[in-house]
């Protein structure tokens, strides 16, 4: 590859991830105003009712889904009779979810014992359905790298369906408002598709090219089917170990827990994507921005997902409230399992780009079977509360098995490997050891302790993280990258303008 273009994919891999960064971060803080309202509003049972029902919800959704837009995303181009085929075939998705959700809606209650459940996988069924006649206009933002526009059209859409949410909250003032606030979801985003991303003139209905799908699709159905069968099996145990109490506290302390590395890891893993695909063909290029992209994926992954585990408590009770203390020890525990998920959310987008869905869809399907037996065998064994450490022992094992087939692809060696690796693990252990033990008790307010940790927390993990890259001899990569930036940064802002 030229080294213009080299740089030209760079830069567009770093705008790109900049501003998928941002949006998720613009949209999770709604996200969160809206999780705090919500649980102070609801309770933890309210929460645990409709996550009982979504398990079923989100598998139908996931296997009948087959990743259309991204397949459109990575095609090398994207003729109309794909894009009528990709649209034909979303509306027929949508109507598909609907119909089964609707018609497993009472057997699913019945067999959780709550006819509850019912009555909210009929309301549910209509969100799949709505959203299948989402403008297919939307996947010309990530084509292009216009993610400006993809920018304001997710943000406007959070912005408005948050505002629904929370009117249908204070008016229903029960579960049923969680159920009716993901249709009324739905609307939203089909309304303002359609209004800041016309379809393309002229699309019509066709199953012309289905098969170019079925290539792509059937490794995504099997690969989302399985990654979530691997997070949603905890729920599903606790609910039949324990109470829907208990399992709303699950549910909802994992959704804290996971926020900080999933809203970097998956915002990046969208940018990098398209840009990947560029230098798929090109085998060195690809494999030095994957060494590059797993330097940064550990770094930041280990600071925020160990940084979530050291505040668990003041981020519980901030956030939640007094109500959902119970959530605390879930919450220290997956933060831990956060950073490790962060780096495997990386390998996402470059075994995608490079053809080896095949790879990925395995490897999340071991996750989700070793999941399953370890997750149940330890709640009911030792108790719902040893199902985080199930869940990092098996993310442990599943990482090395991935990262044993990557080595064998020649993309990094064994010493780059350990050497990307544990300088950040060994500067989040120091940094959470310095923020247990610099931690003032004399506080009274979890808002000035979380707030008193996090800055600690940001002044030790980089001092830790660039002490250790000096003493190993400041090799090349994310920290030589990092310091490097921040140095010409610093420069340029030291440089008199013209005008002195």
């Amino acid at each position: 590859m030229d080294p213009a273009d080299t740089g030209t994919v760079g830069r567009a891999m770093v705008r790109g991830t900049l501003w998928m960064v941002s949006m998720r971060w613009v949209i999770r803080l709604i996200g969160l105003v809206n999780t705090a309202i919500l649980a102070r509003l609801l309770s933890p049972t309210d929460f645990g009712l409709v996550a009982v029902a979504m398990i079923a919800v989100d598998l139908i959704i996931t296997i009948t889904d087959g990743d259309i837009e991204m397949a459109l995303v990575r095609a090398a181009d994207a003729p109309a009779e794909l894009l009528h085929t990709g649209w034909t075939l979303k509306i027929i998705a949508g109507i598909v979810a609907w119909g089964l959700v609707t018609a497993l809606a009472v057997p699913v209650s019945i067999h959780f014992g709550d006819p509850r459940i019912a009555d909210i996988l009929r309301i549910v069924a209509l969100r799949p359905l709505i959203l299948g006649f989402e403008s297919i206009g939307i996947i010309w933002f990530r084509r292009t790298l216009n993610f400006a526009m993809e920018f304001r059209y997710l943000v406007g859409q959070r912005v408005l369906s948050f505002l629904s949410g929370i009117a249908l909250v204070l008016v229903l003032r029960d579960y049923s408002a969680l159920a009716w606030s993901m249709p009324a979801q739905a609307l939203v985003t089909v309304a303002l598709s359609h209004a800041i991303a016309p379809a393309t003139p002229g699309l019509r209905l066709s199953l012309s090219c289905w098969r170019d799908f079925w290539q792509f699709s059937r490794w995504q159905i099997l690969f989302n089917a399985a990654r979530l069968a691997g997070e949603r099996c905890d729920p599903l145990v606790i609910s039949r170990l324990g109470t829907l109490g208990e399992t709303g506290l699950y549910v909802v302390g994992f959704d804290l827990a996971m926020m900080p590395t999933r809203e970097i890891m998956l915002p990046a893993g969208r940018a990098l994507m398209p840009t990947y695909a560029r230098v798929a063909h090109d085998a060195k290029a690809l494999a030095g921005s994957f060494r590059l992209v797993l330097g940064f994926a550990a770094i930041i992954a280990c600071a925020v997902g160990v940084g979530m585990s050291v505040i668990a408590e003041d981020a519980v009770l901030v956030v939640l409230g007094e109500q959902w203390r119970g959530a605390i020890p879930f919450v220290r525990w997956l933060g831990i399992f956060g950073a490790l998920e962060g780096v495997w959310l990386m390998l996402d987008p470059v075994l995608i780009a490079s053809g080896r869905e095949r790879t990925l869809a395995f490897a999340n399907l071991a996750f989700a079977v070793i999941a399953v037996i370890a997750v149940t065998a330890a709640a009911t064994v030792l108790g719902i509360d040893a199902i985080p450490a199930a869940r990092i022992a098996v993310m442990v094992a599943v990482l090395a098995g991935i990262f044993v087939r990557i080595l064998a692809w020649k993309w990094i060696s064994p010493a780059e490997l350990a050497s990307i690796l544990w300088r950040p693990v060994a500067a989040a252990a120091g940094m959470a050891a310095a923020i247990t033990l610099l931690h003032p008790d004399s506080l009274s307010s979890p808002l000035a302790g979380m707030a008193v940790d996090i800055a600690l927390g940001a002044a030790v993990y980089p001092a830790l993280l660039l002490g250790l890259w000096r003493l190993s001899g400041c090799p090349g990569g994310p920290e030589s990258a990092l310091l490097g930036t921040a140095l010409a940064r610093w420069r340029h802002r030291r440089t008199p303008g013209p005008d002195g």
